[in-house]
């Protein structure tokens, strides 16, 4: 049976407030409600106590859509999740130059003026997520089984055709390497054979110029008056 907590002294000459009903709390609820809180969090009970108040409730319930969106999406999420604290710097949604200690309170003007600015990157971000949904609902990303099977869904005839064709263009590639290798002992045989002409005609240039030369003196020898 849970006690009821004293109402609190009424000053002396101020209004009796005790015809109005005070919350009926447990002094020691706060401590049971953590306590279960702690017990579900680190799996030492399956499920919390059925006389939990509705804030225990929508917390259980929200802790079990993360866990359930963590056991589908995959290794990525899990691993946001579950490090939520060393990102919570880049998580956060203000500035961090407009940080304080104190949590500042915006009216509902300051608030739409805010959301008006951030108009642009809050509809990019609801595209974007929208994508992910979208696409986590035809398990398409963030699904390691998809991929396995992605995997295995390809036949042993589409293997034989994707290693044949990659045969092919390694032949393909070691074939234009011959031919460019052809193509560059030609260029060099050509450089090789003018560089040897080049150097026979200068050869003979020389031979001719001894012969005449030769010539020359040989007629000087025979006709010794024509000089």
């Amino acid at each position: 049976m849970s006690t009821i907590a004293p109402s609190p002294p009424t000053a002396p000459g101020a209004a009796s407030t005790s015809s109005q009903p005070q919350p009926s709390i447990s002094p020691i609820q706060p401590a049971t409600l953590r306590l279960s809180t702690l017990q579900y969090v680190i799996g030492s009970s399956p499920n919390p106590s059925s006389n939990n108040s509705a804030i225990l409730q929508r917390l259980t319930s929200a802790i079990s859509a993360l866990e359930t969106i963590k056991s589908k999406s995959g290794k990525p999420l899990t691993r946001l999740v579950d490090d939520w604290d060393s990102y919570a710097d880049l998580l956060h949604p203000l500035d961090p130059s407009v940080r304080s200690g104190r949590e500042e309170v915006w009216d509902a003007k300051e608030q739409a003026t805010y959301l008006l600015t951030q108009y642009d990157e809050l509809k990019e971000a609801l595209r974007d997520l929208t994508k992910m949904e979208t696409l986590l609902e035809q398990g398409k990303v963030l699904d390691g089984e998809s991929s396995r099977m992605l995997s295995r869904a390809i036949t042993i005839e589409q293997r034989q055709k994707l290693q044949a064709f990659q045969k092919e263009v390694r032949s393909q590639d070691q074939r234009s390497k011959t031919i460019q290798q052809r193509v560059l002992n030609l260029v060099s045989d050509w450089s090789h054979y003018t560089s040897t002409v080049s150097q026979t005609f200068t050869l003979l240039d020389q031979d001719l110029l001894h012969l005449e030369r030769a010539v020359l003196a040989l007629e000087r020898e025979c006709n010794p008056d024509t000089e």
